[in-house]
């Protein structure tokens, strides 16, 4: 496998529709297409990337909606991958099982379920009890993690 890197773009030009593209991924496993199918797979994929932006900016919104809804029960906050799926991860105030935060928690994951602008997003929702940074962080992926500032002026 070649390590070498440029920053030239590869080019796919329409008037070679007719040549094979070689796909090398890091996986070694290895496969051939036409031009104008790896021309129509790039244009999907793009269509795919700003439709998934847009529909994470939406899911952020409703996140962010429901929390504020619920900051008195709640002390963090996070949006993260876990397992290639998104995590909805809320920390709670106490120690104590809240069935009716729970509730909400299972509307709010059905509501997005439900939601056209969220169909191509993957969300787990979990709630775990009041517990310090060892507790929250081992469920959240360092390398993908959002959390929601919780102003404390809103706090009860």
């Amino acid at each position: 496998m070649s390590t070498k890197t440029s920053v030239d773009p590869i080019r796919l030009q329409v008037s070679d529709a007719g040549r094979q593209v070689l796909v090398d991924p890091e996986d070694q496993d290895r496969f051939v297409m036409r031009v104008e199918e790896a021309v129509f797979a790039c244009r999907i994929m793009n269509e795919y990337k700003e439709l998934f932006g847009k529909q994470v900016n939406h899911l952020k919104d409703v996140l962010g909606n429901w929390t504020r809804e619920h900051i008195g029960k709640i002390d963090k906050v996070f949006l993260t991958l876990q397992d290639a799926r998104m995590l909805f991860l809320i920390v709670a105030k106490g120690s104590v099982f809240d069935p009716d935060l729970e509730k909400d928690l299972t509307d709010l994951d059905l509501k997005i379920a439900r939601d056209p602008e969220c169909s191509q997003i993957n969300l787990d929702v979990q709630t775990l009890p009041l517990c310090g940074p060892d507790g929250f962080l081992s469920f959240c992926n360092p390398g993908w993690m959002c959390e929601y500032i919780m102003p404390d002026a809103e706090r009860p």
